[in-house]
């Protein structure tokens, strides 16, 4: 190949790297769909991919009184937003209950289970509510089952958020303080488990890349990939 032509192709593909640089600052995968097509189509079907996200994408509209503390739950969108409503309707004025809670985010694939967030002054909290895949209901969350009172104050903890998304915006000193948001990307990203894409996409794909089979001391445990 003469001088004159390695330039213009040299050109070429500093440009084509440069797109996929974009492209894994705004979504970590779509740098690896560009020459995984078919990996990434197929992958982004799975439970990791899938377990978490924005509330108004993964909300499953639904309603349930519990029992234990007569309070009325009902998860609904309106005007493209997710909330949760609650209210312990025919107690008396000292019992009394009612009120609404925009949900952020979701957390759970569905395929277990699924639970959502909301934030108050800058802290994150869990939703009294799940919804149960397998008995395909709603009911209160683990923690929360015997409560007597609106469990509202149940911290979001990161370790949950480091499963189950990718880039988590924790704010050191605090246990659920994060970030503007708890998390930058839904889902557990291809970079979650092969590493930085940065090397790889540089070289044009000849550096080689994270293969998570090789790191024997650290299985991905999918029984904590979903709720």
């Amino acid at each position: 190949m003469q001088r004159s032509q390695f330039f213009p192709l040299l050109f070429l593909v500093g440009v084509i790297l440069r797109a996929s640089t974009v492209l894994a600052a705004q979504d970590p995968d779509l740098a690896c769909a560009r020459c995984h097509q078919k990996i990434f189509d197929s992958y982004k079907k799975t439970p990791m991919a899938q377990a978490s996200g924005l509330a108004v994408d993964g909300l499953l509209p639904g309603e349930f009184t519990h029992a234990a503390s007569g309070v009325r739950y009902r998860l609904f969108l309106r005007d493209g937003r997710a909330w949760l409503s609650y209210e312990r309707p025919n107690a008396p004025p000292q019992q009394a209950l009612k009120g609404e809670q925009e949900l952020s985010y979701f957390i759970g694939s569905g395929q277990r289970g699924r639970t959502y967030l909301f934030q108050k002054d800058g802290y994150w909290f869990e939703s009294p509510v799940n919804w149960y895949s397998k008995q395909r209901v709603w009911d209160m969350n683990p923690k929360s089952i015997d409560a007597r009172e609106m469990p509202f104050t149940l911290k979001v903890d990161r370790g949950c958020l480091h499963c189950h998304s990718t880039g988590v915006q924790p704010v050191l000193g605090a246990n659920n303080h994060f970030g503007s948001q708890p998390f930058l990307y839904g889902g557990i990203t291809c970079q979650s488990c092969h590493g930085d894409p940065a090397a790889h996409l540089v070289s044009g794909g000849t550096a080689p890349i994270l293969n998570p089979a090789d790191r024997k001391s650290t299985r991905l445990n999918s029984s904590h990939i979903t709720i």
